[in-house]
């Protein structure tokens, strides 16, 4: 088995001056360009590629091998396939499935030619077909008529673009991937599923299509129809998500190591966008005045039935006792305002007291005076009906809203004062000189008025001298 060097495909696939027999392409480049690939080294150790296989659940029968030093993408031996991890990635799976290798066969390409968002387009029209026609499956024929292969900016690789934006049936697709190009690897053998009489490893012949295919009425219809699904359509990342592989027969059964993978995304994701949701809450009360941090209004329908337990609330005070049962109602209970029973103290008693027993802190009873004085009647309205872990639950999460809003008001605070002594120094500095500068234009003006002293001066004598000689020449 002999190796093809990568100095034998630096012109690319058609690159000779003759036109290949078959090919439909109109005329053979004139200028020498070579694949983009070539610039690309394998960037995959042993134990990635092992995370690897077993994040997109690579059979056993399925040999993998790592390119050696120095090998590119685009050199291989008789019999190998080069695959990129970024495929994998964007649902294709192995077996590779029979639609894929048809495709493949129809446009003469290799897999290791096609950009990620290709396989992504690809395997997202097979989900939709089959949701859409329940179970029916996709046709090249169809595929065709909705996208046609182009040659991508980066020579050597293609990519599917629809004919028309109404036949775009797929959206939502990733702007970039990361590093994908240098992330590749080649499967050797036949037991990765490949066409019957096809050995894969020789140069093949492209097939791109210049003219879109005419479709019968009849398949014109199945296409609007899928069209419209797809617009149904709200997360496209479901479409490749292994569980979706799994249940339209497009993938194996998620392992247990790829559904913890999942659920530790899935995790990551709902941290990701619950911190995007506070920083644009945060952005939006960044402008609003302090007065209003805080506030909520609680609206009481009196429908439904509270989530805790229904229980009795018992309000002890100095000597009284309330009793109030939580219903989901609006009723609304008047609760009195209670008197602190304090024993009336004489003039000279109280000068005895001690001043500093008398607080809030150390004197209950005068707490619950200065409580009941604080909030009345209609200020507990607003509770009537609602059980009191709720009440502490609210209370808590709004302590604690707060207290991150204040953090964040302090922070910018901060940050506005270094700004401000910032600003303060480089405008002190900007007077001084602004100072020196007057000094300095003071005393050219006490100069440029001392020449013109010394110039009207000069005009006096030298107009003197011009009448001596006037009269001595008379």
């Amino acid at each position: 088995m002999s190796e093809v060097k990568s100095s034998k495909l630096e012109t690319g696939l058609s690159s000779s001056g003759d036109p290949v027999e078959g090919d439909t392409a109109v005329s053979t480049p004139r200028e020498v360009r070579a694949f983009y690939a070539l610039n690309e080294e394998c960037g995959l150790d042993n134990d990635t590629l092992g995370r690897f296989k077993d994040r997109f659940q690579f059979p056993k029968r399925v040999r993998v091998r790592l390119p050696s030093k120095g090998e590119r993408a685009c050199n291989f031996f008789p019999g190998e396939v080069c695959f990129y991890e970024s495929s994998f990635a964007c649902g294709l799976r192995f077996p590779v499935h029979p639609f894929h290798m048809e495709l493949l066969d129809h446009f003469g390409i290799a897999p290791g030619q096609l950009m990620p968002n290709l396989w992504r387009i690809v395997v997202s029209c097979m989900g939709i077909w089959l949701a859409a026609m329940d179970g029916d499956m996709l046709r090249v024929d169809k595929l065709v008529y909705l996208y046609r292969l182009k040659a991508s900016k980066e020579y050597g690789y293609y990519e599917l673009v629809p004919w028309e934006r109404s036949t775009r049936i797929v959206r939502g697709l990733p702007s970039s991937f990361r590093y994908w190009k240098s992330i590749f690897f080649f499967v050797l053998g036949d037991d990765f599923e490949t066409l019957s009489g096809r050995v894969w490893g020789e140069l093949p012949r492209l097939h791109p299509i210049k003219k879109r295919p005419k479709l019968k009425s009849r398949y014109r219809e199945r296409v609007r129809k899928a069209i419209e699904y797809a617009r149904t359509i709200k997360s496209w990342d479901d479409l490749v998500d292994p569980r979706t592989l799994a249940f339209y027969y497009l993938g194996p059964e998620p392992s247990a190591f790829v559904l913890r993978n999942l659920n530790i995304i899935g995790k990551k994701r709902m941290t990701t966008k619950f911190n995007k949701d506070m920083y644009a809450k945060m952005r939006v009360k960044k402008d609003e005045p302090l007065s209003n941090i805080g506030k909520k209004t609680m609206c009481i329908t009196g429908r439904g039935s509270p989530a805790i337990p229904v229980t009795s609330i018992t309000l002890v005070t100095s000597g009284a006792e309330t009793t109030r049962m939580t219903f989901p109602s609006t009723s609304i209970e008047e609760l009195p305002t209670l008197v602190s029973k304090r024993p009336h103290l004489s003039s000279k008693e109280k000068e005895k007291v001690d001043p500093r027993t008398s607080t809030i802190w150390s004197d209950e009873k005068l707490a619950m005076d200065r409580a009941h004085g604080v909030v009345t009647a209609e200020d507990l309205k607003v509770f009537s009906g609602v059980p009191f872990n709720t009440v502490a639950s609210h209370h808590v999460h709004r302590f604690v809203q707060v207290l991150g809003e204040s953090l964040h008001i302090t922070s910018k605070y901060i940050t506005q004062e270094a700004k401000v002594a910032s600003l303060t120094s480089k405008m002190e500095a900007m007077e001084a000189e602004t100072s020196k500068q007057k000094q300095s234009l003071i005393n050219s003006m006490g100069e440029a008025n001392t020449l013109k002293e010394k110039v009207k001066a000069l005009s006096d004598d030298l107009r003197a001298e011009r009448q001596l000689t006037l009269e001595k020449d008379e």
